[in-house]
Formats: C-alpha cells, sequence, structure tokens
C-alpha cells in the first residue's frame, strides 16, 4: 500500500463520521487537522561489514523517506486550513 493513501484513507474516514454525525443532528462546527504525529521508524545497526546495503535503504526508506512521505501527504490538509491573518 502506498503510504500517500494515508491522508485519502484519513480524509474519508472524516468524511464517514461527519456524514453519520450529520444524520443524527446538524453541525455548523468545522474540523481540523491539528497535529501530525509522525512517530515511526526502525533500528537496524552493526558494524558497516556486517550489514548489508539492502539494510541501510531499509532504515532509510522508513526513517528518512517515510517522514517526508507523511508531510507531504498531509501537508495541503493542514495548509487548507490556515486563516488569512486581520
Amino acid at each position: 500500500q502506498d503510504p500517500l493513501d494515508a491522508a485519502k484513507i484519513v480524509t474519508e474516514w472524516i468524511a464517514h463520521k461527519e456524514n453519520d454525525n450529520n444524520n443524527t443532528k446538524k453541525r455548523q462546527r468545522r474540523r481540523f487537522l491539528h497535529a501530525l504525529v509522525n512517530n515511526a521508524g526502525i533500528g537496524s545497526g552493526g558494524l558497516v561489514d556486517w550489514l548489508e546495503i539492502s539494510t541501510y535503504k531499509l532504515n532509510m526508506e522508513v526513517n528518512c523517506f517515510g517522514i517526508i512521505r507523511m508531510v507531504k501527504a498531509f501537508l495541503p490538509i493542514i495548509k487548507s486550513q490556515i486563516r488569512p491573518q486581520d
């Protein structure tokens, strides 16, 4: 599964919950994404001559690029919530 689908999953879940709420009672309150907790990581370590390049690639894929993917996935949602300053 593509990590960028995470934003789609969350927005669909929010829309589903809002539809449920609208069916039971009307709500005028807008929902906001207040924070993104981007807490994932793996640790595989050892001496350089012990580890394969694939181990380093996996560490970078999760610990570095995974964080970047999540920020890129949710940044449009966060930016859309910015209100202009008066």
